[in-house]
């Protein structure tokens, strides 16, 4: 969600704006892949979850359990060697990019009028892009 600010002439009148916006978009060179074909492998410490659960001994006899993002892999599940990595996006999948968008707003557009563009918000492999609301 981006605010914009029209003054009352623009409301009233109509108005055209421009907006910057920053997203992130699927590495074109590894095709949001992180690397070669083949490179990514699932994390052998935490099998592909991403999640770890840790035993503390924390008396005799006592144990406290606890959960949290997998040290090998960062919490992302997977694994990449260094040799491998996209040197485009660095095995992150996702490059950044600015867009600028033109919104027009309608005559008499009342407050909190939203602008809806399908599509042009951040993107991940394996999901579809978010939508920017102005």
């Amino acid at each position: 969600m981006h605010q914009l600010a029209v003054d009352l002439e623009g409301l009233y009148n109509g108005k055209t704006s421009k907006i910057k916006v920053n997203r992130d978009r699927i590495c074109t060179k590894c095709n949001g892949k992180g690397g070669k074909d083949g490179a990514v492998q699932k994390c052998s410490g935490c099998k592909g979850r991403g999640q770890v659960t840790k035993m503390t001994m924390i008396g005799p006899g006592m144990y406290s359990q606890s959960q949290g993002a997998c040290d090998e892999c960062r919490g992302q599940g997977e694994i990449i060697n260094q040799k491998d990595k996209c040197k485009e996006c660095n095995a992150k999948k996702v490059v950044q990019d600015q867009k600028l968008i033109s919104v027009e707003i309608s005559k008499g557009a009342p407050n909190g009028e939203r602008y809806i563009f399908h599509g042009e918000a951040d993107e991940f492999p394996g999901t579809e892009a978010g939508d920017v609301v102005i």
